[in-house]
């Protein structure tokens, strides 16, 4: 299904995770980016000590965000693929106003938010 909608050869993948122990401490996030090109970058970032799942997701958005803001151009489309359903669904009542200036700012043709499911076998989550 991915592939169908966000095949690999037009799309830069930005793949992101978030986490904390028992919800609410040492936070942490991942962010995996896959190039047209073949070229990838993974990075791992504390999003700290008091930190919930959440705050963990949404901090993984905006890393990966302004991670890839650099090397994208008018001509390049990307989908940010996330299991963070709560994440999403608070963008669409201007919840997370740090988030969204993280998006806005990207330089790219399109730019799409995409919800995954977790654990099952998703290439990248």
């Amino acid at each position: 299904m991915l592939e169908e909608r966000y095949p690999q050869e037009a799309w830069i993948r930005v793949y992101t995770d978030g986490s904390a122990t028992e919800a609410v401490k040492n936070g942490g996030a991942g962010v995996l980016v896959l190039y047209p090109s073949g070229e990838w970058q993974a990075e791992a970032i504390p999003t700290g000590l008091h930190c919930t799942n959440y705050r963990a997701e949404v901090q993984a958005l905006i890393h990966a965000a302004y991670t890839i803001n650099d090397r994208v151009n008018h001509d390049n489309q990307v989908v940010f693929l996330t299991d963070a359903l709560s994440v999403l669904q608070a963008m669409t009542s201007s919840k997370l106003p740090q988030l969204e200036h993280a998006l806005h700012n990207i330089k790219s043709l399109r730019t799409v938010l995409q919800w995954i499911p977790s654990h099952c076998g998703v290439q990248g989550n």
